[in-house]
């Protein structure tokens, strides 16, 4: 919702980018409990973040060659593990904010539940176009289309493994 948010004070230069945003309006936060009262949120925060250039690009994969990669047959695994609902395997295939998230959802909602939530939303395999994957060293995005929608996975390799996220 654009009009929902307000930027200002916007400064960037080659070594950083700071300013401010808020919330303009109050939004409604999205539970996944059923029965759970609705509850309205608003923030405002300050930001100065570094700036820091991509490392270079080591390879690029199109169309139909992503889905032989091994950061491809990683996202189908963990694909998997999530429609069984395989906590262990799906926490040990993911690293850095995405692991943080999941664990901090865990303790909030309990096993359980998270596991019932994550079966939900994973549904069934879709039909999927893998447009590309950008490797830039120990890091990956793979861009795919769905109908709908164009999304993306970061992995990131850790040893000789591709893990779901990023540090």
């Amino acid at each position: 919702k654009p009009d929902t948010y307000d930027i200002q004070g916007l400064k960037l230069d080659a070594r950083s980018v700071s300013g401010s945003i808020q919330m303009t309006k109050e939004d409604s936060f999205l539970h996944f409990k059923e029965g759970a009262k609705p509850e309205k949120y608003r923030f405002s925060a300050l930001f100065n973040l570094p700036v820091r250039p991509p490392p270079a690009v080591t390879s690029i994969v199109t169309g139909k060659a992503v889905s032989k990669t091994p950061q491809m047959l990683a996202v189908i695994a963990f694909e998997k593990a999530v429609r069984r609902g395989d906590l262990s395997v799906m926490r040990s295939m993911m690293v850095g904010a995405s692991l943080r998230e999941t664990d901090e959802a865990i303790a909030k909602m309990g096993k359980a539940e998270f596991i019932k939530m994550v079966k939900a939303t994973a549904g069934a395999p879709q039909k999927r176009t893998l447009l590309r994957m950008v490797v830039r060293g120990d890091k990956a995005t793979i861009v795919f289309k769905e109908p709908g929608v164009t999304g993306s996975w970061v992995l990131q390799r850790v040893g000789a493994k591709w893990k779901m996220g990023e540090e």
